[in-house]
């Protein structure tokens, strides 16, 4: 059964709201506000990761809800070591969107996002597969006593975002970059809050907790009629993600960001921006949960990425990879 609300995190808090569960097993890496939703209901345990697939390295310990966060597009086709330690095994697809929506054999929820920053963006709402068609029910229930958001929240919404796209030109946005620095402000911080669908300091429950007003809905159902991957560009990301090694290189699935691992992120960051690429650490919600001592490929992980400007064509890929390999091996 499926059913739609506001956001990914609208609808994992109605879920948490409605199951009640008093340990929630985590992937380590994970969006933040998934942790803090979790944590508000339940011990939280995290799991760590491995790096070529993406999928917790260990059989998870017991626990009521066990939330898989496919990260980077990387989905695995077996889920069946998570389903056996868990109750309710949730699937974070909010990177995996190839198109389809599905849910893994042995898993009981899937919960897909087509926020501002989405491939696939409708610039908000989320989409969540149910097996258990009675949880599925009592979960809709919830969301339909939240208050909706108006139509006139949605094109302010649009407005903000057509501004942003205006300066993600490569000029534009190396102008932006420039200002932004001379004003000593951090660039990658300041574009991503802007670019989050869930910035600011309003408390977490009060944004999320709203129904989707109906122009957000109707794009939302245009995108899922129509929305397809583009072909050539999925086999470029591809091609330059093996070439590079890309952590997640060995899962399947599609490439929703192209990240690298690399000792010394900065420096390959500063070099490529110096050729003109948009390089970053990551203007993301992604955090690692757990201690070093306990996640440490997940720390890892997140200390030493760097993402890369997804190219769009074969040529594209071609002279990103002998950049970054340039750089690398100059390390």
């Amino acid at each position: 059964m499926v059913v739609v609300g506001l956001s990914v995190r609208t609808l994992f808090d109605a879920l948490l709201e409605e199951t009640r569960p008093r340990v929630v097993a985590m992937s380590a890496v994970t969006i933040e506000d998934m942790a803090s939703l979790a944590g508000s209901h339940a011990a939280v345990t995290p799991i760590d990761l491995d790096l070529e697939t993406l999928v917790p390295s260990e059989t998870p310990p017991p626990s009521d809800m066990l939330v898989a966060a496919w990260l980077f597009g990387r989905r695995p086709t077996d889920v069946s070591r998570l389903a056996s330690s868990t109750r309710l095994l949730v699937e974070d697809c909010a990177q995996a969107f190839d198109g389809r929506l599905s849910l893994s054999p042995g898993a009981d929820v899937a919960l897909y996002s087509f926020g501002p920053i989405k491939t696939a963006t409708a610039l908000g709402g989320a989409v969540a597969l149910f097996r258990d068609r009675d949880l599925a029910r009592r979960v809709q229930a919830r969301l339909l006593a939240l208050r909706p958001l108006s139509d006139g929240w949605f094109i302010r919404r649009v407005a903000k975002y057509a501004l942003l796209k205006l300066f993600s030109g490569r000029t534009q946005y190396g102008a932006m970059f420039a200002l932004i620095m001379a004003a000593g402000r951090d660039p990658d911080a300041l574009v991503g809050g802007l670019a989050r669908g869930f910035a600011g300091r309003e408390d977490l429950r009060a944004r999320i907790r709203r129904a989707p007003p109906p122009r957000l809905l109707a794009l939302l159902e245009r995108r899922l009629r129509c929305w397809t991957p583009s072909p050539t560009a999925e086999a470029a990301v591809a091609w330059a993600a093996r070439c590079l090694n890309a952590p997640g290189g060995d899962a399947p699935g599609r490439w929703w960001v192209l990240p690298v691992l690399h000792d010394d992120p900065d420096q390959l960051i500063a070099g490529l921006r110096r050729r003109g690429y948009d390089a970053t650490r990551g203007a993301t919600s992604l955090r690692v949960i757990g201690a070093a001592d306990t996640s440490q490929l997940a720390h890892r992980l997140l200390s030493s990425i760097v993402y890369l400007p997804k190219p769009g064509s074969p040529a594209d890929a071609r002279q990103l990879v002998k950049v970054v390999s340039r750089l690398m091996s100059h390390r």
